[in-house]
């Protein structure tokens, strides 16, 4: 009886060793574990605070500029009109309009419009539709390395040095071009030039991937700084973002500039009695900036 319990006292004492082993056992391990989790969150802030340092320390971004030089400029006026054999039509009431009235005072000036005229004597139905559209083009050989995709900003600017038009709007001043459009045909830049309406043609506007590039303009500006569809950043100064036209010419398509088309170009003979009117505006300086990565 004695050894039998000498014996069962051992057995309790291993088994008792055996929970008191196994328990420092898994103490320790959950010790091992945070330690290593506790180590993990210590690396992990430090790389965050090397990284913060980082940014920090390293310059901004620089971007490259570039203001490419115009390469030329034109005014096309598409004539056309009707001469009346059967009635009486003079005097000539009111005096017919001339392109030849289109004077320019420096190389990069543009005019944008229309003349619609109709003789008002005796139920002449003598008339006369010009139609001005102004193009100017950009000599974009400096930017002949860059890849498009390194493009961040393009902005067109120019100026409204005068304009007029016999229906003025009720506020603002009149702008008498409709859209900016992406030219598709190229031309020869140089003094306003005539077309001949039932012969000649408009170059025009780029309609490659099967869309329009258009831009459509306001019938007005403000007086005063604002804003409208496009950026008048000052009285007669206007900004147009022309970021993703540049991209498709960098990135081979064809640079044949912009195109401003007029608000009314219709070409009805003759011009309905009482319906004569004009809008031209007179368009300068202008100038293109390019941002690049």
């Amino acid at each position: 009886m004695r050894h039998a319990a000498t014996e069962r006292k051992e057995q309790m004492k291993e088994e008792m060793a055996g929970t008191v082993g196994a328990s420092v056992h898994t103490v320790f391990g959950v010790i091992g574990r945070n330690r290593l989790g506790r180590l993990y969150q210590i690396l992990v802030g430090a790389i965050g605070i090397v990284l913060l340092s980082m940014a920090a320390t390293c310059p901004p971004v620089t971007l490259n500029t570039f203001t490419p030089p115009v390469q030329g400029v034109t005014t096309f006026i598409m004539m056309g009109g009707q001469v009346d054999t059967v009635n009486t039509c003079t005097p000539v009431t009111p005096p017919a309009p001339s392109p030849d009235t289109l004077t320019s005072g420096s190389a990069d000036e543009i005019f944008v419009g229309h003349d619609h005229w109709r003789n008002t004597v005796d139920n002449c139905q003598e008339s006369k539709v010009l139609v001005y559209r102004g193009l100017v083009k950009f000599d974009l050989a400096q930017l002949s390395t860059t890849k498009a995709n390194l493009l961040s900003s393009a902005l067109l600017e120019f100026d409204v040095i005068g304009t007029s038009s016999s229906t003025p709007p009720a506020t603002g001043s009149p702008f008498c071009a409709a859209q900016l459009l992406d030219v598709g045909d190229p031309w020869t830049p140089g003094p306003p030039s005539n077309l001949n309406h039932f012969t000649q043609q408009f170059p025009r506007g780029n309609t490659a991937g099967g869309a329009l590039r258009e831009w459509t303009l306001p019938s007005s500006f403000p007086t005063a700084a604002g804003s409208t569809s496009i950026q008048a950043t000052s009285q007669g100064h206007f900004q147009i973002d022309v970021v993703e036209w540049l991209k498709l010419w960098m990135a081979g398509q064809p640079n044949n500039g912009f195109m401003f088309t007029a608000v009314n170009e219709d070409w009805t003979l003759p011009v309905a009695v009482n319906n004569n009117s004009s809008c031209r505006t007179h368009m300068a300086n202008f100038k293109l900036t390019v941002k690049t990565f």
